[in-house]
């Protein structure tokens, strides 16, 4: 896991923009685990919940972007399902029900990402 199959016949440009890509990719799962575990506790509060909701699937929506292109492909499926739930949210902000498993949800993606580090 984790690793960029290059068994085909890529230009060395390309490998190497993918290479470059990852390492972007890497730098960035240490803040985002960081940033989504303070926005989670901003999900508790009624007048920052819509901003935390917000700003919450725009991270994952880049995790899901980028996972699979650099070798990740649990996160993203994971992030991909989480992406497709906070749009749900968002799209109905009223409906608490929709946001029930939504903290189990954001642990399991954080823990997919924990899995990313260490690979």
């Amino acid at each position: 896991m984790g690793e960029i199959d290059t068994r085909m016949v890529m230009p060395e440009a390309l490998v190497q923009a993918l290479a470059d890509v990852k390492k972007q990719f890497m730098s960035r799962l240490v803040p985002s685990i960081l940033e989504i575990e303070a926005l989670q506790s901003e999900l508790r509060d009624p007048l920052k919940a819509p901003a935390a909701l917000e700003r919450l699937s725009f991270i994952v929506h880049k995790l899901h972007g980028l996972a699979m292109t650099v070798g990740f492909a649990e996160l993203g499926r994971c992030a991909a399902d989480l992406d497709l739930r906070l749009r749900a949210i968002l799209s109905e902000l009223e409906n608490s029900a929709l946001q029930v498993g939504l903290a189990e949800a954001l642990e399991d993606l954080m823990d997919q990402m924990e899995d990313a580090v260490l690979a």
